[in-house]
């Protein structure tokens, strides 16, 4: 059997279908974090965790997952970061990887970037944990690739809200490119 763009990585050995919508709400796992932050584990070992998944998923071959397209080397998860990892409480784990429809092949920078800018934009109070986030993926990018990277992303969101005509999306992301681009390390 096929692995689908819909698939879910729950360790670097294994990808396994789930569909997008399976009715299974969860919680996003930065809540996970601020009720595990008040336990002596902290953000660190949850960024870490992040930067761990990561580096599992870009482990794969692509050709793991049939019907991929894109240039690079890597399997790119295209939402990469905290909100769309599943945390275990007891023991503290990653049970799962969600929303895989901009699933691609690409560069190992682009889901290392984006989870860099949801922590930035939505997680500022995490922003010392970065290093963790960077350790634990094992990759190693400078600032100016990781921004381009960020701000390709946003344009990739804004262009598809205003083709899609939803005007007021296209003006938050239109905000949030501009914040991006504007950021210094």
């Amino acid at each position: 059997m096929g692995h689908s763009r819909s698939a879910i990585a729950t360790d670097p050995n294994a990808v396994l279908g789930v569909p997008h919508n399976a009715g299974y709400a969860p919680r996003p796992a930065w809540e996970s974090i601020r009720r595990v932050d008040r336990l002596p584990h902290g953000y660190t070992n949850h960024t870490r965790r992040v930067g761990k998944q990561l580096s599992g998923l870009q482990s794969l071959d692509p050709s793991t997952v049939p019907g991929l397209t894109g240039i690079g080397d890597v399997i790119v998860h295209g939402d990469f970061g905290p909100q769309n990892i599943l945390f275990q409480l007891d023991p503290i784990r990653v049970s799962g990887v969600l929303d895989w429809e901009l699933a691609h092949i690409g560069s190992a920078v682009e889901d290392l970037a984006w989870a860099e800018w949801i922590i930035r934009t939505h997680h500022p109070e995490a922003l010392e944990e970065l290093p963790e986030l960077f350790a634990g993926s094992g990759l190693s990018f400078n600032w100016p690739d990781r921004q381009a990277a960020m701000v390709r992303q946003c344009r990739h969101h804004l262009g598809y809200c205003e083709a899609s005509g939803l005007d007021g999306a296209a003006s938050e992301w239109r905000r949030r490119l501009e914040a991006t681009e504007a950021w210094s390390e």
